[in-house]
């Protein structure tokens, strides 16, 4: 069965032991499942309460708590320090749990795609809980709205939250104003200059922007419809993203140049994966399979 281990580090009379057993009985309460995963949380006090803690049990050598203090090893590299003079055992517990394992993963689909697609993902963020979101709209400034509340619903109950976006439900995303609510987002396939696609698909159809502003929108012989205001809107609210992001791109992306998702991720500072023969739609046994084994490397490293 695999586990997960939350490691207790810290001096002497730090509290640890009363802090393990709150824990042990908030996990067990929770009836969490346990994965492979290492977390490693200082416990920390002030010197003059670990002196008091030391002197209160009287059966502590004077000068070992403070002594174990200065000695603790590692100094850095923890998940996480509580103090356990400021808080309660209990508080800290429920600040290790909430840490530990409140977390979440936001899938927004792209076009005619479907919450129902976040499935995939649970395999591959087993100690988070995954979500998709059938958002109601199609428009930047309304769909934005939707991922926004969605997130803010999510921050609402303490939860860390990664977002998994793919193609144009990762534009949508960059319009919603979430980039400071989520811990990292992963894009697949990311429609990244609307702009650009927008003025492709009127080049491809033959229309000028002063026949789209005069009719407003114009349906097109390949699916898509072009729209005036929609247009005007990309054009007053360029991209806006500081979310730490990863992208993944198919070399025979159709609707994105790899000029564009290159001076993209150059200028937001992403990383950049590239699948050679990829497509837009990561769809076939081989593409999937390359799509799982980026985020299971970039995830676990």
């Amino acid at each position: 069965m695999k586990k997960q281990v939350i490691l207790l580090n810290g001096p002497s009379s730090s509290g640890k032991s009363t802090l393990a057993a709150c824990l042990q009985r908030l996990i067990q309460a929770k009836r969490r499942e346990r994965y492979d995963r290492l977390w490693m949380i200082r416990v920390s006090c002030p010197p003059e309460v670990l002196r008091e803690r030391e002197a209160a049990r009287g059966n502590r050598c004077p000068g070992s708590a403070e002594a174990s203090a200065a000695y603790l090893f590692p100094k850095n590299g923890y998940d996480l320090t509580v103090d356990t003079h400021s808080m309660t055992a209990a508080d800290n517990a429920g600040w290790i749990y909430g840490h530990c394992f409140h977390k979440a993963v936001l899938y927004i689909h792209g076009k005619s795609g479907s919450a129902s697609e976040s499935e995939h993902y649970k395999a591959l963020f087993p100690e988070r809980e995954v979500m998709g979101l059938d958002y109601q709209t199609f428009t930047p400034w309304e769909t934005g709205t939707e991922i926004r509340a969605a997130v803010e619903a999510l921050k609402a109950e303490n939860k860390r939250v990664i977002l998994i976006a793919n193609s144009i439900g990762a534009y949508f995303s960059m319009n919603a104003g979430i980039d400071t609510m989520i811990e990292k987002a992963w894009f697949i396939s990311p429609i990244v200059d609307m702009e650009k696609l927008i003025t492709d698909m009127m080049r491809w159809a033959n229309v000028t922007e002063a026949e789209l502003e005069a009719r407003g929108t114009i349906h097109t012989a390949f699916g898509e419809d072009l729209s005036w205001n929609y247009l005007c809107y990309v054009r007053n609210h360029p991209t806006c993203w500081t979310a730490p992001t990863q992208i993944l791109y198919g070399s025979r992306d159709n609707l994105t140049s790899i000029e564009t998702i290159r001076n993209f991720a150059k200028k937001h500072h992403a990383a950049l994966t590239i699948m050679e023969g990829g497509e837009h739609w990561f769809h076939t046994e081989e593409q999937m399979r390359f799509l799982d084994d980026w985020i299971m490397k970039e995830n676990h490293p």
